[in-house]
């Protein structure tokens, strides 16, 4: 049985989306799988976010992850 958490620390969020893009989502998943082998929303919904992050780190942040932002506890 495949796990259903990525090795190591991981933190749940609740995520709501417009209808229309989740199922562009679950379209897009479906149509691709073979090319990808993304089947699942949440390793679909990870990539994407580790994707966006890298492009923004490129282009913001001279190709570096950005610096923790302080919280009102610190």
């Amino acid at each position: 049985m495949p796990q259903k958490r990525p090795s190591g620390e991981s933190a749940d969020i609740l995520l709501s989306l417009p209808i229309e893009l989740k199922d562009r989502m679950v379209n897009a998943i479906a149509w691709t799988l073979p090319y990808t082998g993304i089947g699942h929303q949440q390793r679909f919904i990870r990539k994407a976010i580790a994707d966006l992050c890298d492009r923004l780190e490129d282009e913001f942040n001279a190709g570096k992850e950005f610096d923790p932002v302080a919280t009102a506890a610190e």
